[in-house]
């Protein structure tokens, strides 16, 4: 799949650890879509993890146990995120509430993994292998999309 030149969402509201294991993908993504606006969906208390990464264009966040804790703000946030006109929608959490707001928002091409309820959703289901490091499960959801070459630092984290 071709990634460059792109409108990329990557949707993942894991915890702390969780999220600072996505950095090398972020990084890759980045090497390998140089020119595409890439815009990330993260929870509003584990922004700083990524607000300074400089392979993002954008970090947008919900307050996922707080007051975007309903169905009706989750798909409040998939209508936002529909606005905003994306090719490519990765996400890289299959639990329920980041699906919901994957299947919900409008891309031209989602992909990455879900939740079982909401495969039908996807163009291109990808299940993560759990067999491997998280941190290589994330990066094999890019080589799965065809990116041969992935460039990154290992686990990188940006301060304010």
């Amino acid at each position: 799949m071709e990634l460059n030149g792109k409108r990329i969402l990557v949707t993942f509201l894991m915890h702390l650890g969780d999220l600072t294991l996505t950095t090398p993908f972020i990084h890759a993504l980045r090497k390998a879509a140089p020119d595409s606006h890439i815009t990330f969906l993260a929870d509003e208390k584990l922004k700083d993890v990524v607000l300074h990464n400089p392979y993002l264009d954008e970090v947008i966040t919900i307050d996922k146990k707080g007051k975007d804790n309903s169905l009706l703000a989750l798909y409040a946030c998939a209508r936002k995120l529909s606005g905003m006109d994306f090719d490519v929608l990765i996400n890289l959490h299959p639990n329920e509430r980041c699906s919901f707001i994957c299947a919900f928002t409008k891309a031209k091409v989602r992909t990455g993994t879900t939740h079982t309820i909401f495969k039908p959703f996807w163009d291109k289901f990808i299940p993560l292998d759990r067999t491997i490091h998280a941190a290589d499960m994330y990066l094999k959801v890019l080589t799965d999309l065809g990116i041969d070459k992935l460039e990154h630092n290992g686990l990188e984290i940006f301060a304010s």
